[in-house]
């Protein structure tokens, strides 16, 4: 799920509990889960829980926000897998042209990979 229009990035993730029963309610844990889906794109094996996801809205740079975020870039390859999920910012590449730029990773564009 995706939440907008928030001063800051969020990100929830709902697990069942390694005790559950029959009958359970999930657990909700807070954490970086964007970073950590993108980096097991390619691992048939990973499964995640739902995530909420909030991206803070998009805005002019500020003292406590120099490059705050426009968009959550999200790409899907062509097996299903979450590939792409952070929050970004509209960036310039090296040539000039508008790219999207993760927040939390080098000044480098976010590209996506070849099988999507």
């Amino acid at each position: 799920m995706f939440a907008g229009h928030a001063h800051w990035n969020l990100e929830f993730e709902l697990r069942k509990p390694r005790d559950a029963d029959a009958e359970w309610s999930p657990e909700l844990w807070y954490g970086n889960f964007s970073k950590k889906v993108e980096a097991t794109c390619q691992d048939e094996n990973a499964r995640w829980g739902p995530l909420l996801l909030q991206t803070a809205a998009g805005g002019p740079a500020s003292d406590t926000a120099q490059d705050p975020p426009n968009f959550r870039y999200v790409t899907v390859n062509r097996k299903g897998e979450i590939c792409h999920l952070r929050p970004c910012i509209l960036g310039k590449s090296q040539s000039g042209v508008p790219a999207a730029v993760a927040i939390d990773a080098a000044p480098a564009p976010v590209k996506p990979d070849s099988n999507q």
